[in-house]
């Protein structure tokens, strides 16, 4: 299947591509298939709509915050159909800045995929900042 996309353009892209977010992702619930397509050359992957130009830029956020830890509600795993870690892959969206250093990274709502059953969920916790530094190497928790 083919989709249009703002940073590669017209690109084809198969089925077992696509990952089902039932409840959409947060100020998106319309968009409920996405694509994680790599960045050459860049650390980031693009979380690509599969219905839109919707894009979000990404990074698996435990490669820049060694102490980044959350646990994953009994609901969401469940939901996910979740049968251990080695099925899970976490992404946390960035945003980006002209000047790159200023960018962040919002470790308070991860996005959880099961590899396997191919559907994700955008997390929100309330333990991390929205706006995190991406070049600060320790997750800043919130103050309670």
């Amino acid at each position: 299947m083919k989709i249009s996309t703002l940073l590669f353009g017209e690109i084809e892209i198969n089925k077992e591509q696509i990952i089902d977010f039932p409840s959409g992702i947060p100020g998106f619930p319309k968009e409920n298939q996405f694509v994680f397509l790599p960045i050459p050359d860049t650390p980031f992957t693009s979380m690509q709509s599969v219905s839109s130009e919707v894009h979000f830029f990404v990074i698996n956020p435990f490669e820049y915050f060694k102490d980044y830890e959350f646990d994953i509600p009994d609901p969401v795993i469940e939901m996910l159909g979740i049968d251990g870690p080695e099925t899970v892959a976490t992404w946390s969206i960035l945003s980006l800045k002209e000047n790159l250093a200023d960018s962040t990274v919002n470790m308070q709502a991860p996005v959880i995929v099961n590899t396997g059953s191919r559907k994700g969920k955008q997390l929100v916790l309330n333990q991390y900042q929205i706006r995190q530094p991406i070049f600060m190497p320790t997750p800043v928790a919130l103050q309670g």
